[in-house]
Formats: structure tokens, sequence, C-alpha cells
């Protein structure tokens, strides 16, 4: 393993806090980018027990997002009609949380399952009419549905995969649970886009890897299953969507797109450190901004209580002292506080009542959607502080 950068020792960000942090202080695990030498993967030095993360409090509900619902939605009716899923078919999800996605094939007739570990989001899919399974998905789970259930024609894992420690175990059991001309669909964030965009903030405790698609098609390679197609899409700051299937090689159009990964060096271990200076760089123009704002008697609020938040505001090192709270649409994050920054969560209206005269936008993969929703403040003249790829203020 070579270290790429070290981001310090941050807090566990979907850990919110009952009390401020300067109460009960949150613990703090070693956030530091290392790479394979031999698969060329990067990963986090650390693992944290995955039953620590995903636990009854774990505060992630996909379908609060109105742009993610659009997304998964299209996503959805995508693969219905290409793939031909409807009544008789059988889906199988991992990570299905809050059964935002399940739901479109549910609706299509299809026999849907999920899997989540997540009690919370779990339960929430259980009394909206998706059967769930409380449990993480991976290879003896695989093989236990398939001795109840059968293989399933479609297999969905989206965001996931970087959060899988046994990795060949999660891939394995993708191939076992497929039956033969069965196809799984994942959407992975791209590492090629984690770095031209600066977005530092994706890396935190729960994303244990960063894939080029030179260390995926080796990684599905060895499970027996080939990348038939791969696209790429702008969700979550820039991810790629994969379709495998069992048995296959990796299809000439996607060998390609690999070929060309190679060549412009971003499997590289350079390439991929320079994650490290530009959250360097956010940082000093962010906290400058931040300073010149408050020393002219501004006020700034922040939007969205994401993991990705809270990476952002550790290294960056800003809370209390500068930001007044943090808004969220999510009401199981309120009354919370973000840990390590002692920064409250509250419900929109609160800030919208409040007027600040700027906003942080945390979840800033969402700007347009969070833009939307602040129209009351935007009319007002509020202004929005947007910090990756590099600070900005809009209006």
């Amino acid at each position: 393993m070579e270290e790429l950068c070290d981001f310090g020792a941050t807090p566990l960000s979907d850990r919110l806090g009952t009390a401020p942090d300067s109460v009960t202080p949150a613990a703090r695990v070693p956030l530091t980018l290392v790479r394979c030498g031999a698969c060329c993967l990067p990963q986090l030095s650390v693992d944290v027990a995955p039953e620590a993360l995903y636990d009854a409090d774990y505060p992630y509900f996909s379908s609060v997002s109105s742009e993610l619902n659009r997304h998964f939605a299209g996503l959805a009716q995508e693969i219905i009609t290409r793939h031909g899923i409807g009544p008789g078919s059988c889906v199988l999800e991992a990570a299905s949380n809050d059964g935002y996605l399940l739901r479109h094939f549910s609706a299509a007739g299809a026999e849907v399952t999920g899997y989540d570990p997540a009690r919370g989001p779990a339960e929430a899919a259980i009394a909206g009419g998706i059967p769930t399974r409380i449990a993480f998905f991976g290879r003896e789970t695989a093989r236990a549905f398939v001795a109840e259930r059968g293989p399933v024609d479609l297999f969905l894992a989206n965001n996931v995969l970087a959060h899988v420690p046994d990795l060949q175990g999660f891939v394995a059991g993708i191939e076992s649970v497929l039956r033969p001309g069965g196809v799984a669909v994942l959407e992975i964030p791209y590492l090629v886009d984690l770095v031209e965009r600066r977005a530092f903030d994706t890396i935190y405790h729960q994303h244990l890897c960063y894939f080029p698609l030179t260390s995926l098609e080796r990684l599905f390679h060895r499970a027996g299953l080939g990348l038939a197609r791969v696209t790429r899409h702008a969700v979550h700051g820039g991810s790629l969507r994969l379709e495998l299937v069992r048995g296959a090689r990796t299809s000439a159009e996607v060998a390609a797109l690999i070929r060309d990964e190679v060549a412009a060096g971003q499997a590289d271990a350079g390439f991929v450190a320079r994650i490290g200076e530009a959250a360097r760089l956010v940082r000093q123009d962010l906290r400058d901004l931040v300073a010149g704002i408050r020393s002219e008697g501004g006020t700034i609020w922040a939007y969205g209580a994401a993991a990705k938040g809270n990476t952002l505001l550790s290294v960056c090192g800003l809370g209390r002292d500068s930001i007044e709270a943090v808004a969220d649409l999510n009401p199981h994050k309120h009354g919370r506080y973000m840990p390590g920054s002692d920064l409250r969560i509250a419900p929109p209206e609160e800030m919208v009542a409040a007027c600040p005269s700027h906003v942080l936008v945390l979840a800033w993969n969402l700007r347009d959607e969070i833009l939307g929703q602040l129209s009351p403040l935007r009319a007002g003249g509020t202004r929005f502080i947007l910090p990756i790829p590099h600070p900005e203020v809009v209006s």
C-alpha cells in the first residue's frame, strides 16, 4: 500500500451526535487514502466495522431527495425497457434503503426483495410495501436466497460497492444470485470524476474504496462477471453505471474505455494523489471566504447534513464559530449535531426564518434542487456558497 493523502483523524460522518461535540466528543478515526500497488485500487487505510456504521441510527433516507428520485425513476424505466422486466421477473437489490428504487419494479409487476442492514430505512421500505431483509448482502446471503427463492433476473446495487469491506465476497454473491441471462446493474462513484472535480469531501469512512474502471474490471473478471456496458452519469458528483453478465468477457466498448483510462494515467498514484492538493486549496479559499463574510457582519448557515458535509467541515476546520447551524430536509436528522463541528441540524424552515446573508451548500451535488427549494431566501437576497470544485458565491 502506498499512501496518497492524509486528512487526519475525523469523526465518522453519519454518526450524528445527540449532543454537541463539546459535550459528548465524537470518536475520530484516521482518514487516509492509500493505493494497492497490485490492483491499483485506491482505498482507506482503516476499515470501520460495518455494524458500527449501518445500525439503527443510520440517518440516510434516499427518497428525501427529489433529484435522486427522478434519477432513479429514469434508471428503473430504462432497465425495465431494455431488459423486459415485468410480471414473472425476480429483482433483488442490495442496500435498498427505504425502497426508493424497488418500488418502480414492483409497480411494473416484478417480484422484488431488498437487503439493507440499516433498520430505520429498511423498516420504512417494509412499511411502504417493499419486502426487505434487514441484513448485509454477500456471498452467504446470496446462496441462502437462491436456495430459498431461486436465482434472479435482475440484481441492483446503487452507490454501495464503495461501502463494502468484503469486495470479493459481495461480487461473488452477485455472480451466484443471477440466473443465466440475468443482468446486474450497479452505479458507483467514479474515481476520475472525484479527482477532476476536486471532490475530496466524497472521501469518508463509509466509502472504503474509490474505483477506476481498471480495478473494477479486474474485480468482476475474477468473479466470472463481464462488464457488458458502462455509461457515465452526473449523479453524486460523477458516477459510472455498470451492466454485468455472468460468464461473459468485457465488451469491446468497455475495453476501449479502460485503455483510454490507462493511457491518460487516471489509475496512476500521481493522478489520484492530486485530491490531497485539491483539498488544501479548497480549505484555504473557503476559510478566507467565510472569514471575509463574517468580518463584514454576514451570517452563514449550511445546508445539507450529508456525510460529505462532515468531511468538508472537518478538513476545512469550520464549525460553530463561523456557521450558525445546518438545515436539512430529512426529519430523522433534526435536533442532532454534525460530529466534530458542534453544528445543530434544523429544519429548512428555521433557516428561512433566520434569513442568513449566506448559505454554504454542503450537498453541492444537489445544487439545482437545493437552490430551487430555497427560492424564498434567494428572493430575499441570500447568497449561496458552492465549495466544490472551488469556492464560489452565487445568487
